[in-house]
């Protein structure tokens, strides 16, 4: 398990990663994070009907920027496609379960995110 902090207009939010449940997402989100990457990376996309999430980790701040790689396969997706209040997950490109790369989305109330033909999130 990995600890640390993301600070969200200037507020410190405490965050956990799940190296055992999704190796690949926390293995690039922490080189990323201590490579400095994310440093003024905006919140670019805060859905408020349907799911609710606030998406961050694009530096182009436009939803089509990315660190330069992509990994994959979907890692530990609910089978309900249910996440909870709480929850970090990747965003990636639908239909494309090998498209994850910096960005990811926090989910601030309960949200049914329906899979695609890829799958799920990690």
């Amino acid at each position: 398990m990995w600890s640390g902090s993301l600070t969200l207009n200037d507020v410190p939010l405490q965050v956990e990663l799940d190296g055992v449940k999704a190796p690949q997402a926390v293995a690039s989100t922490i080189s990323l994070a201590a490579s400095g990457f994310y440093n003024n990376v905006p919140c670019h996309r805060l859905t408020t009907a349907g799911i609710f999430v606030l998406q961050c980790g694009d530096p182009k701040g436009d939803g089509s920027g990315g660190p330069g790689y992509s990994y994959g396969p979907i890692e530990n997706a609910p089978a309900n496609d249910v996440f909870p209040a709480g929850t970090i997950a990747m965003a990636r490109q639908s239909g494309n379960g090998s498209s994850m790369g910096s960005q990811f989305f926090i989910v601030y109330a309960d949200s049914s995110i329906p899979s695609d033909a890829a799958g799920g999130y990690s």
